[in-house]
């Protein structure tokens, strides 16, 4: 049996890793973002849950993005692959359980070309450890991820690139 590595950490705890604007930009606009602990300094979305509400409970409406807790993104995966309508930024984890449970059900997904660089809460970047994926789920966000022209290879079930 093979060994499994040990999961990577960055070089800090935080789970605050803002989503690049131009990113966002790319995508077009959406309607929700659950998991959106600066709100006012990083908007996403035109409603916001913040580390004061717990976004995983809350009803999830329209077009979501999700940039979620990336130390603990299965239980938000699940829950945008239940909503079926949005786009999320995650690790490319193919050791991960939810990571396999979300490449099956969305309907396409990016893997973006070289490391994002993030935006930390005290304003500096900071270059993800990961190679980083979009996943998208519903046909508008499928339709969003081929206009947006994102450096990387798109990829739509059944084999087909885009």
């Amino acid at each position: 049996m093979a060994k499994v590595a040990p999961i990577l950490r960055s070089s800090t705890s935080s789970d605050c890793w803002f989503t690049p604007r131009w990113l966002l930009d790319a995508l077009g606009a959406f309607d929700l973002d659950p998991a959106n602990s600066e709100a006012n300094r990083f908007p996403t979305a035109l409603t916001h849950f913040g580390p004061d509400v717990d976004g995983l409970a809350q009803p999830w409406h329209g077009r979501v993005w999700l940039n979620p807790p990336f130390s603990n993104a299965g239980p938000w995966i699940d829950r945008l692959i239940e909503h079926g309508d949005g786009i999320a930024l995650v690790f490319c984890r193919s050791d991960a359980v939810w990571f396999h449970r979300a490449v099956r059900a969305a309907g396409g997904l990016l893997m973006l070309k070289g490391r994002v660089q993030f935006t930390r809460p005290d304003g500096s970047g900071s270059r993800c450890p990961l190679g980083c994926v979009l996943l998208a789920f519903g046909r508008r966000n499928i339709a969003a991820i081929r206009r947006a022209k994102l450096d990387g290879l798109l990829l739509i079930p059944g084999g087909d690139r885009a």
